[in-house]
């Protein structure tokens, strides 16, 4: 491998590991607001203000699933994070099989977000709509 070659490599693990941040930063995001959905729920919509208790269990039951899922995708991108560390600190070229994995992850948080937005657009929705039923 040429010089050019590792500089390209290294810049490339970079700008991963950059990537892997900033999905790190955006899932503690939704923790925190998947805990404030979860406040939300338990203060504001009681269960004698409810006019649908399905709903309002489909939630509970949409948060605690969200909050596993970016659990799993957290300890994905701490994987992630380890091995482009030891990538860079070593200069190893030998970055397919980690390029594959970290591409796989990037992959599956494009797409949680994407299920996520959907998700807390429908939650607010919900809590709206039982705010105005209890005004």
């Amino acid at each position: 491998m040429n010089a050019n070659e590792n500089h390209a490599n290294q810049s490339d693990l970079i700008e991963k590991h950059t990537e892997t941040v900033d999905w790190l930063s955006s899932s503690i995001l939704w923790k925190t607001e998947l805990q404030n959905f979860r406040k939300i729920l338990d203060e504001r919509v009681h269960p004698a203000t409810r006019t649908d208790d399905v709903d309002a269990d489909h939630f509970q039951l949409m948060i605690l699933h969200n909050i596993d899922e970016i659990e799993k995708l957290r300890n994905k991108l701490r994987h992630d994070e380890t091995m482009l560390g030891r990538l860079i600190e070593s200069k190893d070229d030998s970055i397919h099989p980690v390029t594959i994995e970290h591409q796989d992850t990037m992959h599956q948080l494009e797409s949680f977000s994407k299920a996520y937005k959907q998700f807390r657009k429908e939650f607010l929705e919900f809590t709206l709509k039982a705010r105005n039923h209890e005004a």
